[in-house]
């Protein structure tokens, strides 16, 4: 039989709550992994619920519909600022 060796502990939450996790974890003094740099202005997900008509004219217009999606929505913001 195989032993687990990860060294787990409990941590008590401010909440009260119990966690496990494993010592030698990342912790907040431990080096970023490498990857994407996080955005200043990241856009955020939404659930949003259209008419079966828009959501096939975006999806029609091939990849990257969401972004053009984004830019008809941020046009009509601006407009009307106007």
């Amino acid at each position: 039989m195989r032993r687990d060796r990860s060294a787990w502990r409990n941590i008590t939450l401010s909440s009260g709550a119990k966690k496990l996790s494993v010592e030698g974890g990342r912790g907040e003094d431990a080096p970023r992994r490498p990857g994407r740099p996080r955005l200043e202005n990241a856009k955020q997900p939404v659930s949003l619920r259209l008419e079966p008509e828009v959501l096939a004219k975006f999806k029609a217009t091939g990849p990257g519909w969401q972004k053009r999606m984004n830019d008809v929505l941020k046009a009509a913001i601006l407009d009307h600022e106007k």
